[in-house]
């Protein structure tokens, strides 16, 4: 009944798979910042979260997750202030465990540093509209994005808990 501001899910809900509430969530028409709290540190856990609609993924454990989540939290915002942080190796070595092509990476890490449009990459590249518009279907499909606004945020997610999980 009441509009949060911002809402964290734990995956573990009981009989209950907090996963499967998100995209509800989103449904519902929240478009706050949404963080999921889980015990596995697997980007597979992570990336399922983003496919869902998570703006974050954050491991609960030993460690205190509020720095985390306020870190989550500043990634989520500096996607519309400003260039995020370049995509750590972890991340990348996830996404090219689901199939991506070098090309394919490359896009994915232009998309991941300032979130540009799949135009103004081509003119960065020097490549064809219609070859980076290709590459990013490609990616969505491997990903499974529904668009290219899914695609940004799922890369957001991932890149921000691959650079959670180096400071590990």
């Amino acid at each position: 009944r009441e509009r949060p501001d911002v809402v964290l899910l734990d995956v573990y809900l009981g009989d209950e798979n907090g996963l499967d509430h998100v995209a509800a969530i989103r449904a519902a028409g929240f478009s706050g910042p949404l963080i999921v709290l889980s015990g596995d540190a697997s980007f597979e856990r992570a990336h399922r979260a983003a496919i869902n609609g998570a703006d974050g993924y954050v491991v609960k454990g030993e460690l205190d997750v509020i720095p985390d989540l306020v870190d989550c939290l500043q990634y989520r915002a500096s996607a519309t202030d400003g260039p995020p942080e370049p995509m750590p190796d972890a991340a990348i070595a996830y996404l090219a465990t689901r199939g991506l092509t070098p090309l394919e990476l490359g896009l994915a890490l232009q998309l991941a540093q300032d979130g540009a449009s799949e135009k103004e990459i081509a003119a960065r590249t020097g490549r064809g509209e219609d070859e980076v518009r290709a590459g990013f279907e490609a990616i969505r499909s491997r990903l499974e994005a529904r668009s290219q606004n899914d695609l940004s945020r799922m890369i957001g997610v991932l890149s921000c808990f691959g650079r959670m999980r180096a400071a590990r």
